[in-house]
């Protein structure tokens, strides 16, 4: 932004793995201390602003002694109202085939995502994972 702002960030976040079951929760709240993410201008359009708001993010799976994973995933975004960002909540579920460990695994997840004054999108995502 062409004006500075001072930004207050908080971030927590828990993980808890136990027998294969695992829970996974994440939260994030971006405020500024004037209260103003946007430089608006007389008339009362939106000239600049960055992202403000609350996020979070949770996850629950099961990973089966044959090396499958499955999971299910929430996501929320809710941004200040002053920087005219749109809401986002996504669903996803999730597929992980660990082949070697950690260092070859394929996973997989498809996703319903929601965002405000937006048609419903569905994401299909794969990804190989090698490390060496």
């Amino acid at each position: 932004m062409t004006e500075s702002r001072d930004i207050n960030s908080l971030f927590g976040d828990l993980m808890f793995k136990y027998n294969g079951f695992s829970v996974l929760g994440e939260y994030a709240n971006k405020t500024t201390t004037d209260g103003s993410a946007a430089i608006i201008d007389t008339s009362g359009a939106l000239l600049e602003s960055f992202y403000t708001g609350t996020g979070m993010n949770f996850q629950m799976g099961y990973l089966l002694k044959n090396n499958w994973e499955f999971a299910v995933r929430y996501t929320s975004i809710v941004p200040e109202t002053v920087t005219q960002n749109s809401e986002l909540a996504q669903y996803t579920l999730c597929i992980s085939k660990y082949v070697v460990g950690h260092s070859l695994k394929v996973q997989s997840d498809f996703t319903l995502s929601q965002q405000e004054g937006s048609d419903e999108q569905f994401i299909f995502r794969l990804q190989v994972e090698m490390a060496f």
